[in-house]
């Protein structure tokens, strides 16, 4: 990280308007073939030229005939890595900022006079391919390394660390081990809900509620921060893929004919993005599954954008709040129900009564976000319930942490009894819930009592 120094912002006005051209916007098969021909210019050559002068394309030059590429973000970790093994005024350095295309006679050029030269990305090796085919074109009698040669490794991601590794092995002639060995030297940090999270509750009520059935469910996830649900204690979804696949991998599992009921879990920002269309199928192939909407009002895990259900637009203008709801009805769903998920007697009843209808039900969980809700009682200069746990009630029994996972509780061995982190308490009350001592209660239902 850096700081950034911002110039001055260039405000520009520009009236909307459309040209119409329906040799360029209708894109039917009359059209589109000559349309190819025109986006192909574009792209091979038009494009090309530009990133063959473009800035942000540079060589470090220190006139050797071994070269390294770094794509992105790895040139930084070249930099370092050259610099760590005293390499750095010994070999010649590309930056490349445009990897598609490719500047042809820029890497063309780069390559005249090299041996080799080591290609440093990450993911699939696409720039390095690209660069074989241009070293072929231009006659370049260079060797290229990197992931083909076992150099780069294909998955994770890179580190200067890593990049060292391959620097050296490639200097050296001989081909790099990367085993992972920190993993036992470093203590495990399982990700986890937030503490007060609202889509643990919903969890811990679709586990109890597939238990009291006595059926074990296939739940179905998705994609979003509900995803940490694997994790234990919870380990409450089988499969999460990509974004909008649990209500339609849901129906296909229904279809094949499993036995189990099946649970698709998704958010109300997935649903609202990917999560329709599926529903729309399920009902239309008559499919009997379950789906659960987890419902906090916000994208929270990329940083708590507005969806539609939040009230509020990307400009935090005031907009029409959707229901999902309104939207599962409109779809034709024969059973929706929406519940507070840390009521959590009622929401395993109502889990209960979805699995077993007849058809596609809906349940929407709908209990605001904790960080969102959190930030909504400093605005207002309030601060949140918190659990206390009442000693003599206690028979340590361990319920409250091996069933929920909350980051909020600890266990003391040798008291035998659990510990609240009140620092991140949020006072949302499902430990109280679960406790069947009533050892852990409310610091306002507390005072009530007293």
């Amino acid at each position: 990280k850096s700081d950034v120094t911002v110039g001055e912002v260039e405000k520009v006005n520009r009236e909307a308007r459309f040209e119409k051209d329906f040799k360029r916007y209708v894109m039917i098969a009359t059209y589109s073939k000559e349309r190819q021909r025109v986006l192909n210019k574009k792209y091979y050559e038009d494009a090309v030229k530009i990133f063959d002068n473009i800035e942000f394309n540079k060589v470090i030059s220190n006139e050797s005939s071994i070269g390294v590429i770094g794509c992105g973000v790895t040139f930084g970790y070249v930099v370092e890595a050259l610099e760590r093994l005293g390499l750095a005024d010994k070999v010649d350095v590309m930056k490349l900022s445009t990897p598609s295309p490719l500047p042809y006679n820029f890497i063309g050029k780069f390559l005249e006079n090299k041996e080799k030269v080591l290609v440093v990305e990450e993911g699939e090796p696409i720039v390095e391919e690209g660069i074989c085919r241009i070293a072929l074109s231009f006659n370049r009698n260079v060797s290229i390394y990197g992931q083909y040669t076992g150099h780069i490794p294909r998955e994770f991601e890179l580190s200067t660390g890593i990049v060292a590794k391959a620097i050296k092995a490639f200097i050296e002639g001989v081909t790099p081990s990367f085993e992972r060995k920190a993993a036992e030297e470093i203590g495990k940090r399982i990700p986890a809900l937030c503490a007060g999270c609202p889509h643990r509750a919903s969890y811990y009520a679709l586990k109890r509620a597939l238990r009291e059935l006595g059926k074990k469910g296939i739940i179905v996830g998705d994609r979003g921060c509900y995803n940490q649900g694997i994790h234990p204690p919870l380990r409450a979804i089988d499969t999460c893929i990509c974004m909008g696949a649990s209500i339609a991998m849901a129906v296909g599992f229904e279809r094949a004919g499993v036995k189990e009921p099946v649970i698709a879990v998704i958010g109300d920002s997935t649903f609202y993005h990917a999560g329709v269309q599926p529903l729309l199928d399920a009902v239309f192939n008559n499919s009997k599954i379950t789906v659960l909407i987890f419902d906090n009002s916000w994208t929270s895990m990329t940083g708590h954008q507005p969806n539609p259900g939040t009230g509020v637009n990307a400009m935090g203008e005031p907009s029409l709040r959707i229901r999902a709801e309104n939207i599962a009805r409109s779809c034709g769903v024969g059973f929706v129900k929406v519940v507070n998920p840390l009521d959590l007697n009622n929401t395993i009843k109502t889990i209960k009564e979805a699995i077993m209808y007849d058809g596609v039900a809906v349940v929407v969980c709908r209990s605001p976000c904790t960080l969102q809700y959190l930030r909504e009682l400093r605005k207002r200069g309030e601060k949140p319930d918190k659990i206390v746990l009442i000693e003599d009630r206690c028979v340590g029994c361990k319920l409250c942490v091996t069933q929920l996972g909350c980051p909020a509780l600890l266990f003391d061995e040798e008291k035998k009894k659990p510990i609240v982190n009140r620092e991140l308490c949020s006072g949302c009350g499902l430990c109280s819930q679960v406790c069947p001592r009533e050892a852990l209660v409310l610091e306002s239902k507390l005072k009530e009592e007293e």
